[in-house]
């Protein structure tokens, strides 16, 4: 198994600069009333590009560690004693959810301008709870990693069909450095997807 250390390193360090260029060009670490809605879709579209790239180096990461056990129940959190109450639970932004692989029933993303009727309206809470969710995972990728290569184990063992990742549009628009790492990592992954279908 080909150790990519150094490329993970690199590469989340790469992105987390870049996170906090898409933030100060919009702000948002100031939680602005508003902004334009060409700001937004620019900060929207880099935002994406970043959730890919990040996915697919974590998908890169559960790949190279070793296959989980199958789990003997499914692990939950602790609940707070009775009584408790989570008193930070209205600050900040709400967590959103970051998928590191799409829903069965969930329409492509170039899709969703159409069925929706056109572009939504700029939403600085959205943007906000998009880069939360981004510095969440930046923060312990290899937590993540984990979780996932546990995602992965029931997949295959379920028979899923071997994944195939295609290069990533807009590279062009990165900085050449994540350019690189963003070139890369469809290669890299589709070679690990070579033995998908081998036990164990």
């Amino acid at each position: 198994m080909t150790d990519h250390t150094a490329l993970f390193t690199h590469g989340v360090r790469l992105i987390s600069e870049a996170l906090l260029d898409i933030v100060a060009s919009a702000n948002l670490q100031v939680n602005p009333s508003s902004i334009s809605r060409t700001l937004y879709r620019r900060c929207r579209g880099r935002f994406r590009q970043l959730a890919v790239i990040l996915r697919r180096m974590i998908w890169l990461m559960a790949l190279g560690l070793p296959s989980p056990p199958p789990e003997s129940s499914r692990s939950r959190l602790s609940a707070p004693p009775e009584g408790a109450e989570d008193v930070t639970a209205s600050f900040g932004p709400r967590l959103r959810r970051f998928c590191f692989a799409p829903s069965d029933v969930a329409p492509p993303p170039e899709d969703l301008a159409r069925r929706t009727g056109g572009p939504p309206a700029p939403s600085v809470r959205g943007l906000i709870e998009t880069w939360a969710a981004l510095h969440r995972v930046l923060t312990d990728p290899e937590a993540h990693a984990r979780r996932l290569a546990r995602s992965i184990a029931r997949q295959r063992r379920a028979g899923r069909p071997r994944p195939f990742v295609f290069a990533q549009a807009g590279r062009h628009r990165l900085r050449p450095e994540l350019g690189v790492i963003a070139a890369l990592l469809p290669e890299l992954l589709n070679a690990e997807f070579a033995g998908w279908y081998d036990p164990g």
